[in-house]
């Protein structure tokens, strides 16, 4: 018996054996195979489907206990982002709740699975995507949902998606399945973040205004109106906690700091601080410049980031720039020098994230559609900037480059560092998105507008097309230029956000009669009174920022609410006018105030003799009530509203008709009463 147990106890020890050096001597992913796979591009690319399936096939033939013996441990949404080179292809560990899960599936069986979208405890606001081949028993799939899970799989990389306008990178991690914890759920803390970042000042409020009511009410009631000082030290106390609270509400936000920066350039500590003087910084830091524009356009708002610029001068910077670095600043100067930096392919799929992956193997083909094919070194100088170096991503489209100009400009930009040549001198280098232009050059009426505080180069945001532009090819069957274009320069899209209110609110600031007294000078050069529309229809590419006065009748006006409170308006109107060589078409004019007298209204009864100054702004296309069909309109917005306000005509020939009718009647009716009193017998009187 001694020598059965003995071999018992041999054979199961040696089976755990070979089990364990199964275990342990599973070989990890193969790093080659994962070489396509690109982060900050979509989910699944077309370059990247021979590493999806491996991966999925990988982790389909490796038991789940095998891969939490490789697993690297538990990490967090910041350790994947900001590493995903060093983590992709590892088995990790990510706990966290599931607040949306769906099912994706095509024609190709490998690339069936479901979609989960993962809150991590340390980002609130991005989930992390987990892709994972199947489900447990009874999981939900929903749109709404709140489960805790824990999943080890294969980190695959950063991938961009959009939700409405703002885009977002999120780690993705790929697994076979995961495991579901029902009674683990907790509440959703960052509910309430939330709840108390859009509605806790006003809670707060509330509260405060209730306990004061309460301690005048009992100060009235008890001392006649004095406050005794043991009712007011609570107020006093209670308006302290409150405004402590809302600060911590307040400071509890993302800043735009060094550290974030930091981060956003997805750079280590040590080079960080190895980034300072040098002659050619940006030839040293091109790849971790180029990392920071790729962001900053797709993930970090431009409205959120002026909101973060604490300064407006460089006194001091280059002097101290390691206090200053990763600041943001908003200033002003004059653009002297543009230089072109061509970016290569790999930098240009960074700064597009949204690029179409059937042009992976044609270059050519791949920058005619790429957003941005070029980098810009900015030479600006001015009184609060001295002499800084600006590389941004986009300048105004009708400036001169590699030659000496001199174009009022602006910009908020981050500070990264201090650069130092025979030439410059100490210079201080900024990164910034885009750079603003504000000439002031008079009587161009762009000059106009960026008195009012209009950034002149948000348009260039809009495309500029022909008539022909809008006709079909010859063969009758793709329109001339592509329907991404047309629609940007035909609709009022996202891209009008900036240009068409910035436009509005600018015009909003002139003085009245400004507009007026431009067109009016114009036309006396013509000779003529108002400015003839023919060009408005026909020839759009040549009236940007031209200035029109027109007159006609306004058969609709519609009142369009201003949801942005940075233009200072509520409200624009929009002014269907039909001049007298219009030929039925309306011009619509964009217009931030009525004048007094003047109503709005779309019936059919309605109509307006209006005068309008305005400036062209973009060829329109849109869709009547009656037939739905789409037609064009020249759109402008404009001020300067004289409104002629015009009694109904009389319709004298009308009243002649009835006093006519009125009169022959009457004719009628005598002759026939002295033919009635001819026929009778006369009188006959007796005598008595």
């Amino acid at each position: 018996m001694t020598a059965v147990a003995f071999v018992i106890v041999f054979t199961v020890c040696l089976f755990n054996t070979c089990v364990a050096d199964v275990i342990v001597n599973t070989p990890l992913p193969e790093q080659q195979r994962l070489s396509a796979v690109r982060d900050n591009t979509p989910l699944v690319r077309g370059a990247e489907l021979d590493a999806w399936r491996y991966l999925f096939g990988y982790l389909a033939n490796t038991p789940q206990s095998s891969l939490e013996t490789q697993t690297s441990g538990d990490v967090s949404f910041f350790e994947l982002e900001r590493q995903a080179a060093a983590y992709r292809g590892r088995v990790v560990t990510i706990n966290g709740r599931v607040l949306r899960c769906e099912q994706q599936t095509s024609n190709d069986d490998s690339i069936n699975f479901f979609l989960c979208y993962v809150r991590m405890s340390d980002n609130a606001e991005i989930p992390l995507t987990l892709c994972v081949a199947t489900l447990p028993d009874n999981f939900p799939v929903a749109q709404r949902m709140n489960e805790t899970i824990q999943v080890t799989g294969v980190f695959y990389k950063n991938r961009y998606y959009m939700v409405g306008e703002d885009v977002y990178s999120s780690p993705t991690v790929l697994a076979n399945t995961l495991q579901w914890l029902p009674n683990a759920n907790e509440p959703d803390t960052a509910s309430d973040t939330t709840f108390r970042d859009k509605y806790g000042i006003w809670f707060t409020l509330g509260i405060a205004l209730v306990v004061w009511l309460f301690i005048r009410w009992r100060i009235n009631r008890r001392d006649g109106g004095k406050p005794p000082i043991h009712f007011v030290l609570p107020k006093i106390l209670f308006i302290a906690l409150s405004g402590a609270y809302v600060h911590a509400g307040i400071t509890s936000e993302t800043t735009i700091d060094a550290t974030f920066v930091q981060s956003l350039m997805n750079v280590d500590v040590q080079t960080w601080a190895a980034m300072s003087s040098s002659d050619d910084a940006f030839e040293e830091s091109r790849q971790a410049y180029i990392e920071l524009l790729a962001k900053l356009t797709n993930r970090v708002p431009r409205r959120y980031l002026k909101s973060q610029a604490s300064q407006n001068n460089v006194s001091g910077i280059v002097d101290e720039p390691t206090s200053c670095r990763g600041c943001t600043f908003t200033l002003r100067g004059e653009a002297k020098f543009v230089t072109p930096i061509r970016l290569t392919d790999a930098e240009c799929r960074k700064l597009d994230y949204n690029i179409d992956d059937a042009v992976d193997g044609d270059s050519d083909e791949y920058k005619q559609t790429a957003r941005y094919k070029f980098l810009y070194r900015c030479e600006v100088v001015g009184d609060d900037v001295g002499k800084v170096i600006v590389y941004t991503l986009q300048v105004p489209q009708t400036w001169k480059q590699e030659t000496a100009i001199n174009e009022p400009c602006g910009f908020t930009g981050i500070f990264l560092q201090r650069t130092v040549s025979e030439t410059n001198g100490d210079t201080a280098l900024f990164v910034t998105p885009r750079l603003e232009w504000y000439p002031t050059k008079p009587p161009d009426v762009f000059a106009l507008l960026a008195s009012g505080g209009m950034d002149v180069s948000t348009l260039d945001a809009i495309p500029v097309i022909r008539r022909d532009d809008l006709k079909r090819t010859a063969d009758g069957v793709k329109p001339r230029i592509d329907k991404a274009t047309l629609r940007r320069a035909l609709l009022l899209t996202e891209n009008d956000g900036e240009p068409f209110y910035q436009m509005l609110a600018a015009v909003n600031k002139l003085q009245p009669g400004t507009l007026r007294r431009y067109a009016d000078n114009e036309l006396k050069k013509s000779g003529r009174e108002y400015d003839s529309v023919y060009d408005l229809f026909m020839r759009p590419e040549t009236q940007r920022g031209r200035v029109v006065k027109l007159h006609g009748v306004a058969k609709r006006v519609v009142s369009t609410p201003v949801t942005d409170e940075r233009f200072g308006m509520k409200v624009y109107y929009q002014i269907y006018l039909y001049t007298d060589n219009s030929q039925g078409n309306p011009i619509v004019i964009c217009v931030p105030n009525l004048p007094d007298g003047m109503r709005s209204g779309a019936d059919n009864n309605y109509a307006e003799t209006v005068t309008v100054n305005a400036i062209f702004y973009k060829l329109w296309a849109y869709k009547s009530n009656q037939s739905q069909t789409q037609h064009y309109a020249p759109l402008l917005i404009g001020t300067d509203v004289t409104h002629v306000h015009e009694e109904p005509d009389t319709d004298y020939a009308g009243a002649g008709y009835i006093a006519i009718t009125f009169v022959g009647l009457l004719v009628i009716w005598l002759t026939a009463r002295f033919v009635i009193y001819r026929k009778r017998e006369p009188l006959k009187f007796r005598v008595t």
